[in-house]
């Protein structure tokens, strides 16, 4: 289940206007939530997703073209295996 952001709606002169995470389903993503802090309604905000790209293939230099290919990628038979008796 993804986590969202959610903000407290009870405005900033009488109280806490607390952020917080709520890990929830993605039908309920938008219902109110209630705040931790205070007990009153949230609304969920936009905010940019955690995403980290490791490994290769991430970089234009890093991807391959339909030209390049694998020595092991089934273009060229392999030698068979000769095993002693």
């Amino acid at each position: 289940m993804p986590t969202y952001e959610y903000r407290c709606l009870t405005p900033s002169k009488r109280g806490c206007r607390k952020q917080f995470e709520l890990v929830r389903k993605v039908g309920e993503r938008d219902e109110p939530a209630l705040c931790p802090k205070c007990g009153s309604l949230s609304e969920r905000q936009l905010s940019t997703p955690a995403l980290a790209f490791r490994g290769n293939g991430f970089y234009v230099t890093d991807s391959r073209d339909s030209s390049t290919k694998s020595k092991n990628s089934g273009d060229t038979p392999q030698k068979p295996h000769h095993t002693e008796d």
